[in-house]
């Protein structure tokens, strides 16, 4: 049998105009009104605009649109790939936040770059992204599902807990210490960064095992292939413990809860226009691979 490929394929550039728009925005976040007020007319005389929300309020799984245009930061692109579902509409971020490592354009070049965007002038890259279900304890069937663009994070809350990790079915160890970060190759950068795991390119499909704060001198990161399911066991000892999705979504678990992580069914569409490359956005965002600051011996 021929083993799947561990890499998602970029999709064809596209070539078709875009004649539907979505604009979705954070609407808290400053100079988000103002944007999209003063972009709107321009938007209007070359596409419809089908629905518009920056209040987090409509269904975007029902929406129709050749492209989604979001105004805000990398946790407003993170919103906007739960809230679409299966619903493949292409992704282009404009960066109203701080970091900004999802969303490719910025405000003042918009109105050049979205021209771009209109006219087809973007390539499409799906994304993988998880199926997180979590069952309590007693519970075979799970209680709760999401789906998540970077990670699921379990932790405890009070104390240091007990994490057994499963492969379909395979002990691949036990973890004791503050929590474990489960993310995909998108979210290597984020929380899983932070606690000492890999980066690993985003065209890759894979599990990144990161661990927070271990109890022990020999437990490193692991990164397995993004296939099968994921199951660990969460002992708290009396303590609580939390599994966050994608740092939005915040679910309580008890001792002897189970959370569940496979790849998820379908992958989300980010559309880019190929300002910067992937190491570009690694060196200017995070200062990566910089040299070291030799000193003159004179």
């Amino acid at each position: 049998m021929k083993a799947r490929s561990s890499k998602i394929e970029l999709d064809s550039p596209s070539t078709k105009r875009v004649r539907r728009l979505l604009i979705v925005g954070n609407g808290r976040k400053p100079g988000v009104r103002e944007a999209v007020a003063k972009v709107r007319p321009w938007l209007l005389e070359r596409v419809r605009i089908v629905a518009e929300d920056l209040e987090d309020r409509l269904d975007l799984r029902k929406v129709r649109a050749d492209l989604a245009v979001i105004f805000g930061g990398d946790g407003s692109i993170i919103a906007t790939a739960r809230r679409l579902g299966d619903n493949p509409v292409p992704v282009l971020g404009i960066n109203f936040g701080k970091f900004g490592f999802l969303t490719e354009l910025s405000y003042p070049q918009l109105e050049e770059d979205l021209e771009r965007a209109l006219g087809g002038g973007f390539d499409v890259r799906p994304v993988m992204m998880l199926r997180c279900e979590i069952a309590h304890a007693g519970e075979r069937k799970a209680s709760e599902s999401y789906r998540a663009l970077n990670d699921v994070v379990l932790r405890g809350t009070t104390r240091m807990i007990e994490l057994r990790l499963e492969i379909d079915g395979d002990h691949v160890t036990t973890y004791s210490g503050d929590g474990l970060v489960v993310s995909t190759p998108t979210g290597s950068t984020a929380h899983s960064l932070a606690a000492g795991g890999p980066i690993v390119h985003p065209d890759l499909q894979a599990f990144i095992f990161s661990p927070i704060c271990p109890h022990s001198l020999t437990i490193r990161p692991l990164v397995t292939p993004g296939e099968g399911t994921v199951r660990v066991v969460v002992r708290t000892d009396g303590g609580g413990a939390t599994a966050t999705v994608d740092g939005q979504v915040v679910c309580r678990l008890g001792d002897g809860s189970e959370v569940r992580v496979r790849r998820s069914s379908t992958t989300f569409r980010r559309a880019l226009l190929g300002r910067r490359s992937y190491y570009e956005m690694l060196r200017t965002k995070f200062n990566w691979g910089g040299q070291p600051n030799y000193e003159s011996p004179h």
